[in-house]
C-alpha cells in the first residue's frame, strides 16, 4: 500500500480470545523500520467487537515494514509493508514542533496559532462542521476541545459508574472524527485529555491516568495536526478554584507530563494549560507561575488570555 508522508495509515487486527476488559488486559505495540533503519515503536488500542486497531504516520519516504507484539498469541507476530510517497495533499505538512519561540511544521514551514475552543466533538459531523469552516474563514487554525465534553459529562468518556478502567468507545471514535475532519481542513487540534474542575477524572488512580494517556495517544497521536494537552488547569487536581494552590499537582503533572511526551514519538509538541486565573495575591498563583514556568518536559507555555469572542455562526 501507498501511504502519503505525514498521512495517517490504520492496520486492524482481530482476537476471538474473550477478556473480561480487553481496554486493560491486551497489550498491543508494533514496530516499524524504514529502509533507512529508523524505527517507531506505536501502541495499539481496543476499538471494539474484537477489534484492535494500529495508526502509524511515516516520516520517510521509502519502505517500511511492521511486525506486532503482543500478549495475545492472535494479535502477535503480525506483519506487513508499506511504501511512503511524496505528500501531494495541502494538509500534509508535518507534525508542529517547536524552535526557540516558534513553531514549525515537519516540511520547516512555519505556523502562527490563532486558536479557539469547541465542546461539540461528541456530536455527529453535521452539527460541527459549518462551525469548523466558518473557523478556517475567519483564520482560526487550531482548535481546542476537552475530550470529555463539558462540566458535568466528562464521566461519559469512561465506562458506566465512572469505571475509568474502560472508555466509551462511541465518544473516541467521535473524536476520531472531528481530529481528522480539522486535519483535512488543514487546522490543528488541541486535545485536552484532562478537565479537573468537572471533579470525576480527580478520582483516578496513577494506574487509571497512565492507561488513559496511552490510549488517547494511540488513538489520536498518529494525526499530523495533534498537539496534545494534558490538562486544562491543572492545578484543580487537587485544588480549588478560589482556594489555596496545592503543589501536589505540579508533582502530578511532572508525572504524567513526560509520559504523553515520551508517546508522543511521531515528534508533536506537548504542553499543559497555565494555571487558573484568580484576582487573589497567592504564592504560588497565576501570575507568579507565568514567570517560574513548573514543567521542564512542556514543549512550550500555553497562557490562556481572552482576546475575542465569535458573533452568530
Amino acid at each position: 500500500m501507498n501511504v502519503e508522508k505525514w498521512d495517517t495509515c490504520e492496520f486492524a487486527f482481530t482476537s476471538e480470545s474473550e477478556y473480561d476488559n480487553p481496554f486493560t488486559e491486551v497489550d498491543l505495540t508494533a514496530t516499524f523500520t524504514h529502509a533507512g533503519g529508523q524505527t517507531i515503536a506505536v501502541n495499539g488500542f481496543y476499538d471494539g467487537d474484537h477489534t484492535w486497531r494500529v495508526r502509524f504516520m511515516p516520516l520517510e519516504e521509502g519502505a517500511w515494514s511492521f511486525e506486532t507484539a503482543s500478549n495475545d498469541g492472535a494479535l502477535s507476530g503480525q506483519s506487513g509493508e508499506l511504501s511512503c510517497v511524496a505528500p501531494t495533499k495541502d494538509y500534509l505538512r508535518g507534525p508542529i514542533s517547536t524552535k526557540g519561540h516558534h513553531f514549525f511544521h515537519a516540511d520547516g514551514s512555519p505556523r502562527f496559532l490563532l486558536s479557539t475552543r469547541l465542546s461539540c466533538h461528541w456530536a455527529e459531523p453535521e452539527v460541527w462542521i459549518d462551525a469548523i469552516r466558518y473557523l478556517k474563514d475567519h483564520r482560526i487554525n487550531r482548535v481546542f476541545f476537552i475530550m470529555g465534553g463539558v462540566h458535568g459529562i466528562v464521566e461519559q468518556l469512561y465506562g458506566e459508574d465512572r469505571d475509568f478502567d474502560r472508555y466509551d468507545l462511541e465518544k473516541f471514535q467521535g473524536i476520531d472524527r472531528f481530529v481528522d475532519t480539522l486535519r483535512k481542513e488543514g487546522m490543528l487540534a488541541g486535545p485536552y485529555f484532562y478537565y479537573f474542575n468537572d471533579g470525576a477524572q480527580n478520582e483516578m488512580t496513577s494506574e487509571q491516568d497512565r492507561a488513559y494517556i496511552k490510549y488517547g495517544m494511540a488513538r489520536f497521536g498518529a494525526y499530523c495536526n495533534v498537539l496534545p494537552c494534558l490538562s486544562n488547569e491543572v492545578e484543580q487536581k487537587f485544588s480549588s478554584r478560589r482556594g489555596q494552590y496545592d503543589l501536589r499537582a505540579h508533582e502530578w503533572c511532572n508525572e504524567m507530563g513526560p509520559l504523553m511526551k515520551e508517546l508522543a514519538v511521531f515528534g508533536q509538541a506537548c504542553t499543559v494549560h497555565n494555571p487558573m486565573e484568580t484576582d487573589n495575591a497567592i504564592n504560588p498563583g497565576f501570575y507568579t507561575l507565568l514567570y517560574d514556568w513548573p514543567f521542564p518536559w512542556a514543549d512550550y507555555m500555553m497562557r490562556q488570555s481572552l482576546r475575542a469572542e465569535a458573533g452568530e455562526l
